[in-house]
């Protein structure tokens, strides 16, 4: 898994490439210092280069989730997430916990 964050006002979209699975845990926590910035009132999980997501990697967006809602952060999304992601998405309710764009 690589990532980039990129910062418009009030949001950050963060970029992901590759897989996400268990053994990305310490740079996907890594993103919790996006929650940290008080001018953010959105934050845009751009997965459009991700092709699988292990079950780890769900707990780890559900985990980024919570953190998000006790810092006021209300405007979750998950964008371009397509295939097999959006299916297990879809399937696990994820559209309860993030909104779910271009899908």
């Amino acid at each position: 898994m690589e990532y980039k964050i990129n910062k418009i006002p009030n949001e950050k979209i963060i970029t992901i490439n590759g897989n996400i699975t268990f053994q990305d845990h310490k740079d996907f926590s890594s993103l919790d210092n996006v929650l940290d910035d008080k001018d953010v009132k959105k934050v845009t999980f751009d997965l459009a280069n991700v092709s699988y997501i292990d079950s780890a990697a769900f707990g780890m967006f559900v985990r980024f989730h919570k953190i998000g809602l006790s810092k006021s952060i209300r405007d979750m999304t998950i964008r371009g997430a397509h295939g097999n992601v959006l299916d297990i998405m879809l399937l696990t309710k994820f559209d309860t916990l993030f909104n779910l764009e271009n899908t």
